[in-house]
Parts: C-alpha cells; structure tokens; sequence
C-alpha cells in the first residue's frame, strides 16, 4: 500500500505487503524487506506490519470498492432521471 502523496524513487524496492505512510519519500536505490512500515522523509522502516494491519487494510479496501460502485449507479440514475448522458 503507497500513501497518498508519497513519492517513491527510481530502483527503489519496497517488499511484499508493505505500507508506505502519507507523504513518504522512499530515496532512490533503497531497498525494504517485506512487511515493512515505512514513514516520514526520507522514508525509514519503522516496524514489522501485523497480520492485524493487513486484516484492516483488506476491511477498507474492499469497502472503497463497495461504496464507488454504489455511487456510480447513483449517479448513472440521477443522469437517467434527468434525461442526461453520460
């Protein structure tokens, strides 16, 4: 998962269900292991992500998907009703 606003560099290498915090700068070449927490800037490994954080992240994420589907065809029927296109 990259943060919003995060920038990661050329040949940097983030392992395996890592997280990159919000507005992280991952320097060029650097290079994490898996299941890493990485913040701040330069971005440093902070700790080790949990199962706990994947569980959550995967919650959320899947949630995100939910609610645009359910916007889009709120918007596709208010452009319906208003004789709009799309």
């Amino acid at each position: 998962l990259i943060g919003m606003g995060s920038c990661v560099l050329n040949r940097a290498v983030i392992g395996e269900e890592s997280i990159v915090g919000a507005a992280a700068l991952v320097a060029p070449g650097k290079i994490y292991e898996k299941r890493s927490l990485l913040v701040g800037n330069p971005a440093k490994r902070v700790r080790d992500v949990t199962e706990s954080d994947l569980k959550e992240i995967n919650f959320y994420k899947d949630e995100y998907v939910k609610n645009g589907a359910r916007h889009a065809a709120a918007i596709a029927e208010w452009v319906k009703e208003n004789g709009l296109r799309l």
